[in-house]
Order: C-alpha cells, then sequence, then structure tokens
C-alpha cells in the first residue's frame, strides 16, 4: 500500500492508467540486441515518470529475459552534480558481493575514478564522495581506491602551463577509462542470470540548470558501453532549456542536443477524456481511497481536453483538495455543482497565477475577470468593463479554451460568477488562495 498519495507507484496492481502495456514494450527494447545505449523516457512534470520506472522493475521480475535495473535519484545528488560516483560504489559493492577479487577491477576502477575526477574536477568529485559517505582520498581507498597524488600533480601542471603532452596523456586516461569501465560491466555480467544492466537516472529535472547538465556530462563518457543501457526518466522541455542555458541555442537547440544523446526516445502517452475516461475515474477513486466522499464530478468533457489539465499528479491533487471541501460541515449543499467546484480546484493546479487574480467570494469581481474571455459582442450587454487582465493570461490560448468550456457555456453569466464566488469561499477554508 502507498505511504503516501503522491509517491510513485510499485505494482503492477495500482496501474490505474493501464500503463503496463507501455512499461511491457519499453523493457522489450531494453532487453533487445538492437537497444542503443541510450533511451530517454519523456514526459512532463506529473505525468508518471518514476512511477514507470518503478514498474519496470516489477514487471522485470516476471519477464522472460530479465536486467539488471538499478534507479538512481539525481535529485539526491544534485549538490554535487556528478551521478557517477554513486554508480561507482554501486559496482563497487556488487563485485564484491559476487566475490570477484579487487586485483581483477581495482585498478581499473582508479582509473574510471581518476577519468572522471579529470572530466568534472577536483571539487564536484570530493562532493560526490561526500555525499556516499567518503570524507577524504585516503578513505576512499576501501571504496573506490585513492586517488593518487601524481594525477593531481598533472592535472594541476596541464591546467597552469597548458604541456600539450600532459593534455595527450589525460586525454588517453580517459580513452583507457572507457575500457575499464566496460571490464568492470563485463565482471559483473559474468556469470549472471541478467544479460545487461540498466542505470535509470529519475528526477534529474528536478536539479538546478547548472548541476543537471553536470550530471549528463558525468555519464556522457560511458554512454557507449556495451552491457549497459542508460535509461534517463525527464521531462524534455526543462532538460533541453537547461541545455540551452548552459550552452546557448547556436545551432544546435537544446532539443537537437537531446536527440543526439538520446536515439531511442519513449513519450509517455497523454490522457485522453475520449479513450481513457474510465482510467481517470479510477485515478480518481485512488486519490479518494480511505475518504468518505460520495459527491463525484461526472462531466468531463467540461474541463478535461487540454494536455496540461489533463497530468495524472493535477488530477490527483485537485480529487484530494476535493475531498477536502466536501467534508466541510456545509458545503454541497450549497449552490454550487461538484463539477464546477472540481474545475475551479483543476485551474487552480494548472494556472495558479490567474486563479488568484479571479478568486475572490465576490460575484461582481470574479464577473468582471470572466468578461475578458467573452466575445466582443457579447461583451458589449454587460455594462461593467472587464477587469484588465495581464496580456498573458489574455493570449494563452489553452486557458481561453479551458475558461470557456469550464464555466462559459453552462448557464448565464451572473450565475456561473456567483457559483464560483460560493465555490471560492469554500476553497479558501481549505487552503488555496
Amino acid at each position: 500500500m502507498l505511504k503516501y498519495i503522491h509517491d510513485p507507484i510499485s505494482q503492477i496492481q495500482e496501474d490505474c492508467l493501464e500503463r503496463h502495456i507501455f512499461v511491457q514494450a519499453i523493457h522489450n527494447q531494453l532487453a533487445s540486441d538492437s537497444c542503443p545505449s541510450a533511451v530517454g523516457l519523456f514526459g512532463d512534470w506529473g505525468t508518471g515518470k518514476s512511477s514507470l520506472l518503478q514498474m519496470l522493475v516489477e514487471w522485470n521480475k516476471q519477464a522472460e529475459k530479465k536486467l539488471d535495473i538499478q534507479i538512481f535519484d539525481a535529485w539526491l545528488y544534485e549538490s554535487t552534480g556528478n551521478l557517477f560516483t554513486p554508480i561507482l560504489v554501486w559496482i563497487k559493492n556488487q563485485l564484491k558481493q559476487q566475490g570477484k577479487a579487487a586485483s581483477q577491477w581495482g585498478p581499473g576502477m582508479k582509473r574510471v575514478f581518476q577519468a572522471t575526477f579529470w572530466t568534472l574536477g577536483k571539487t564536484v568529485v570530493k562532493l560526490g564522495m561526500l555525499q556516499v559517505g567518503i570524507s577524504s582520498p585516503d578513505k576512499a581507498i576501501d571504496v573506490l581506491t585513492e586517488i593518487p597524488d601524481e594525477f593531481e600533480r598533472q592535472y594541476k601542471t596541464a591546467e597552469e602551463k597548458a604541456i600539450p603532452q600532459l593534455w595527450e596523456k589525460l586525454v588517453d586516461d580517459i580513452e583507457q577509462a572507457r575500457e575499464d569501465f566496460q571490464m568492470m560491466v563485463d565482471l559483473l555480467l559474468e556469470g549472471q542470470p541478467h544479460s545487461k544492466l540498466v542505470f535509470c537516472i529519475d528526477n534529474l529535472d528536478r536539479c538546478s540548470p547548472e548541476q543537471a547538465v553536470h550530471m549528463l556530462q558525468s555519464i556522457k563518457n560511458y554512454l557507449s558501453v556495451e552491457g549497459v543501457v542508460w535509461l534517463i526518466a525527464v521531462d524534455p522541455h526543462v532538460i533541453s532549456a537547461y541545455i540551452e542555458k548552459q550552452y546557448g541555442t547556436g545551432a544546435i537547440g537544446g532539443y537537437n542536443y537531446l536527440d543526439k544523446i538520446f536515439p531511442e526516445q519513449y513519450h509517455i502517452p497523454p490522457l485522453s477524456i475520449q479513450s481513457n475516461a474510465l482510467q481517470v475515474e479510477r485515478l480518481l477513486e485512488r486519490a479518494l481511497s480511505g475518504i468518505p466522499v460520495q459527491i463525484r464530478p461526472t462531466n468531463w468533457q467540461r474541463y478535461a481536453q487540454i494536455p496540461r489539465v489533463l497530468v495524472p499528479r493535477r488530477l490527483i491533487k485537485s480529487a484530494r483538495k476535493f475531498a477536502q471541501v466536501c467534508g466541510l460541515p456545509t458545503t454541497m449543499g450549497m449552490a454550487v455543482s461538484a463539477d464546477t467546484m472540481f474545475a475551479l480546484i483543476l485551474l487552480y493546479h494548472s494556472w495558479p497565477d490567474f486563479y488568484e487574480r479571479m478568486s475572490s467570494d465576490q460575484r461582481e469581481h470574479v464577473q468582471s475577470v470572466l468578461l475578458n474571455f467573452l466575445d466582443d459582442r457579447i461583451r458589449a450587454d454587460y455594462p461593467t468593463p472587464p477587469l484588465p487582465l495581464p496580456p498573458r493570461f489574455i493570449e494563452d490560448r489553452d486557458l481561453q479554451y479551458y475558461i470557456r468550456q469550464a464555466f462559459l457555456t453552462y448557464g448565464r453569466i451572473e450565475e456561473t460568477s456567483g457559483e464560483i464566488a460560493l465555490a471560492t469561499h469554500f476553497l479558501h477554508q481549505v487552503g488555496l488562495p
């Protein structure tokens, strides 16, 4: 059972949206010989990327061709800008558990760690060591093997004096590190029932722009290693913006950069009321599990046709807030329909800045906001002018569509404004602005 409604689901039977078919397709590709070494799992905020990764782990348990799937939460290591240190720690622990002698992999791991030291910089790697409990290079000998002083001296000399031979040696070290990493992967897979390692990177888009890009850089040298697939779950809009912030748009924008990194991409299927009405109802029932709410919204056509709105996490958050409103002593017995109440809550979770502009328990204020979304001919019939709004709201076509579908096609604007004002009064009591 879930401890918290917003936690990722981990069991196939919790899959209200029937995405296990999508998960199976991803698993089949990961297990195939034709799968590239870098795969992108793309989805906007709240679409369920973390849940899909957890479901992938569960599906793998019953799959005929099993993989060794490991999930790393990039957000936990944001302060380090480095994903590779925790991955190396995991590899080292696995090799020890398998009884592989340190003499087989120790020197190679040292070179891999040195290359990470070189490509990311000493400070970043040391932060990464601290993050996984390594307080100094001296103590690292038991965990990753120590960083030799000679390498630090070469790095410093190459950086300060720009001696070509030293730079060439450091470049050679990076090439050797890729081969060493390949050797460690081969050792890990030797004699194991699974055919591949799958490193799943989650929550990269939660990190700050600079750190998110650093984390991508920390693994880029190892994206071509055989026997390993890197499955990166991100919001492509966020990461592409981060890349452009870091490198500028130039000739290659952020999306093209992602296409270069991820030749194989899976986009989480969007919800559709036409084809997913039953799944959405199941999602809301799950969100309201254990809460005695008898009233349910019924007219999904009224407000749920925009991808920005049809986001699982937004629907769940809205359902929970709806339940709080229904739990007030006197609420739904008033002249507020469940559909209007739910539409208003969804409006808040989708356009919070606009919601605050309209939020009022005064009918006249609500009406003056809604007048902005009427046709000029209809608006001319009202003596009061519309409340001035920033252009970004008026020009937002998704918001225009939502307001008209949710509020302006059901009854007269005076009645709708009064109902919204009354609903807002109750929403103020459960914490909405």
